[in-house]
């Protein structure tokens, strides 16, 4: 039993992948790497702790973090829509070595962009061998600058309806209310007799309704 105790650390270092060959290239649509690849195995020992990928509107922001980096240069960041086929888009200098938490924070904005995109995050060590670390997606959904919808009547303690602001058709196919925990009091059809809140605790709610646009309006319940 002996053998089979190995600490988090020999375990990193003793960690081989199949390595690829980064080469720098100019010109194009823009600087940024090519894969190659290699006729060996090489250790390549960052541990990866954490890695997100949120959206805020039109910037996506990539955070992730390590706790053992050796012989480390940079972190690429590669974007695609379709999940195979990625393009350059950034990077970050690393740590080169260090056993201590480092944190890394990558941002840009996709304006006038929706639908689901996908960022790879890749390391690559002085010797020009690199591995991917993670892939995360994100979606953007289409862009409501000003609401066209309304609750009414807000506050409400029985039924309440949504209200059209403008000519288009109301076209509402699916409502979704949860709380400030987080917790789902309706997820279902929309029609134009309002929905039924009695039995809801008062309090904030958050409604959102989906169809050609998505929606999100705030409402309180008050008995």
């Amino acid at each position: 039993m002996k053998n089979l105790i190995l600490t988090t650390a020999i375990i990193i270092c003793s960690l081989h992948v199949k390595a690829q060959t980064l080469n720098k290239y100019h010109g194009g649509n823009g600087d940024g790497y090519a894969l190659g690849t290699a006729s060996k195995s090489i250790a390549l020992p960052v541990m990866l702790t954490s890695f997100t990928a949120e959206i805020d509107h039109e910037i996506v922001t990539l955070k992730w973090s390590t706790n053992s980096e050796i012989n480390s240069e940079l972190f690429i960041i590669q974007r695609s829509k379709d999940g195979i086929l990625f393009e350059y888009v950034g990077e970050l200098s690393a740590q080169v070595n260090s056993t201590i938490t480092a944190r890394y924070s990558f941002s840009e904005q996709l304006t006038g962009q929706t639908g689901t995109w996908y960022y790879k995050l890749l390391q690559k060590d002085m010797n020009q061998y690199a591995q991917t670390l993670g892939v995360k997606a994100v979606t953007i959904a289409q862009p409501i600058l000003v609401p066209t919808i309304s609750i009414y009547p807000n506050p409400t303690n029985n039924n309440m309806a949504l209200i059209n602001n403008t000519t288009d058709y109301l076209d509402i196919t699916t409502i979704l209310i949860f709380a400030n925990d987080g917790k789902i009091y309706y997820n279902g059809p929309y029609n134009n007799s309002g929905i039924d809140v009695s039995n809801y605790a008062e309090g904030i709610y958050y409604l959102t309704s989906y169809g050609k646009r998505i929606q999100s309006l705030k409402f309180v319940v008050k008995h």
